[in-house]
């Protein structure tokens, strides 16, 4: 109990940052990598829960494998030779959008979502007005794949610039190639969630500390307020302990999805930093707090002489 009373200081504790002004940094450096340690393994053990769950789980893994080969169609077979591609279909052959692709290939764009994936047509010269006629995404050519992309426009892109090899390909072959990709991204995918809270914590660490370059503006100008005579070094450590509660808040709003409120993440460190900073108070309200910080000081001179 009277650990939780210490941390709850730094929530609202005019006395401890009273005591904090004259601490040595490095009790601030540690809560604040203290408390970045803990929010990365919270958000690991919830990114746990989800991903991990469904990634070792083998039938998920299974039905999307199932889901990529099936989107080729059994009978059709391509071939490429010579820098020309030729297929065993009647032409213009259609490979319809799958329900799961409709809406991200419409994704941040106003057109409608459009009926086909892809459309093979390679006895006739293709041209961008094939994209509208044929209500497709891409288009297989003679010599090239036809990508009408959202952002960018209609990209074209030669098949010899990525094969220059005579291939067959059709179904037996993209199950070979998925089956390939699932061997290959399984063990990284694994390695990737092992270095999660590793990844989440460096970078929730230079985030906050890149925000509180500003932050450590908005401590100095509450503190000017508050008739509190500090400098910019002193506010920016002041502002590692300030910053408990924002960073709670946009933890919990991440994992709950919540709509982010400009400028709120702010509003709540100014806030916070308002209700701590006061002018210096008698030394009997901060002894307890000042005597901690004299006694860490003392404990790191002693540490420094050995």
């Amino acid at each position: 109990m009277e650990w939780i009373q210490k941390k709850m200081k730094v929530v609202y504790g005019p006395a401890f940052y009273q005591a904090a002004l004259i601490a040595r940094p490095a009790a601030s450096v540690r809560y604040f990598l203290g408390l970045m340690l803990a929010l990365s393994l919270f958000s690991a053990v919830s990114s746990y829960t989800s991903v991990g769950s469904w990634l070792f789980r083998s039938d998920r893994v299974g039905v999307m494998r199932n889901a990529v080969v099936d989107m080729y169609p059994e009978n059709l077979v391509l071939e490429y030779r010579d820098g020309h591609v030729t297929s065993n279909v009647d032409e213009p052959f259609f490979i319809p959008m799958p329900d799961g692709l409709r809406d991200v290939a419409s994704a941040d764009s106003d057109r409608k979502p459009v009926a086909n994936f892809v459309v093979i047509d390679t006895k006739q010269t293709v041209v961008p007005e094939d994209f509208s006629r044929f209500d497709t995404l891409v288009i297989l050519g003679n010599t090239a794949l036809w990508v009408n992309d959202p952002q960018k426009g209609i990209r074209v892109v030669p098949i010899d610039s990525w094969s220059k090899e005579p291939f067959v390909l059709d179904r037996a072959a993209v199950s070979g190639f998925v089956d390939t990709a699932v061997r290959i991204l399984t063990p990284i995918l694994i390695v990737g969630l092992f270095l999660l809270p590793i990844f989440i914590f460096f970078s929730l660490s230079v985030g906050y500390l890149f925000y509180l370059l500003f932050g450590a503006l908005v401590v100095l100008a509450i503190a000017k307020i508050r008739k509190l005579d500090i400098t910019y070094v002193q506010s920016y450590r002041i502002g590692l302990y300030l910053l408990t509660v924002p960073v709670i808040y946009a933890s919990l709003r991440n994992l709950f999805q919540i709509s982010d409120i400009p400028f709120l993440f702010t509003l709540i460190f100014a806030v916070f930093a308002f209700l701590n900073l006061s002018p210096p108070m008698d030394a009997e309200a901060v002894s307890d707090d000042r005597c901690d910080a004299e006694l860490r000081n003392n404990a790191d001179e002693a540490k420094e002489k050995q």
